[in-house]
């Protein structure tokens, strides 16, 4: 008889908020990445957390995909807008937390056999670096040396996987907040629930796909389609995107057609 694995169920140190909605934790992630990238005053800061805190519904999921999936290459977009995960606010040993790739640079340290995937011996090993290179940055870890700068945004996101609490964004905040002796972090984590899981594939998807329709000979084309029916069964908002964008948008009542019957 094959052996069963047993996956150990993990509990955090505290449970801050048992249920989060996954827009809170999205929007959560447009700040602090839009204070990464636009770095400012407090008021400045303020105004732009107001700005996202205002986005509707589908300005917000846009936003998100083009900030993680275009822009940071992240997988943010499709965890927090995938139906099979649900997600709750939780403060975590970070000593108990796994990381995950960035770059192939930082990941040849991070993997090593040294380091294991474990934030404190990261830690540790960036100590060393630092000091051993004051003013040069020959493996490209530059991003992680200390600062004196505030961490404005303090949470990260986790995700639970395979009896693992890997982290899924966040990266350089922890390692800033571990410089600071910090042994504990609090953060969205999200889970599997017991839904289908159904992604959000975002609606620049579905608009790139009509246009390689529209330049393609007829095997591309079937092509094009056989890709679109895929997305269309494992997507959350594939039908919406269709519509708009292979209907309602389109002059050719033969491209409506075809949208239409997609659908």
């Amino acid at each position: 008889m094959k052996k069963q694995t047993i996956i150990p169920k993990l509990s955090p140190e505290k449970i801050v908020r048992p249920l989060v909605p996954p827009e809170e934790v999205g929007r959560y992630y447009l700040k602090s990445e839009l204070g990464r990238i636009f770095p400012g005053s407090k008021e400045i800061k303020e105004n732009l957390d107001r700005g996202i805190d205002k986005l509707d519904s589908f300005e917000f999921w846009r936003l998100l995909q083009a900030l993680s999936f275009a822009y940071r290459l992240n997988y943010v977009f499709l965890f927090v807008g995938n139906s099979g995960y649900s997600w709750s606010e939780e403060t975590w040993c970070i000593s108990r937390l796994t990381l995950t790739g960035i770059n192939p640079d930082i990941n040849a340290i991070s993997f090593s056999p040294e380091v294991s995937r474990s934030p404190v011996k990261f830690r540790d090993y960036l100590k060393k670096y630092f000091t051993a290179h004051p003013k040069d940055d020959p493996q490209k870890l530059e991003q992680f040396r200390p600062s004196q700068r505030p961490v404005d945004y303090p949470k990260i996101i986790l995700r639970e996987d395979e009896g693992k609490i890997l982290l899924l964004d966040g990266s350089n905040r922890l390692i800033e907040l571990m410089f600071r002796q910090e042994e504990e972090v609090n953060a969205f984590i999200g889970r599997r629930n017991s839904k289908k899981e159904k992604f959000r594939i975002g609606d620049s998807t579905f608009l790139l796909l009509r246009n390689l329709y529209e330049k393609g000979d007829p095997q591309e084309r079937r092509a094009v389609l056989k890709v679109v029916k895929m997305l269309l069964g494992i997507s959350l908002d594939g039908r919406q995107a269709v519509e708009n964008y292979w209907v309602r948008h389109p002059r050719s009542e033969k491209l409506k057609a075809v949208g239409q019957r997609e659908k």
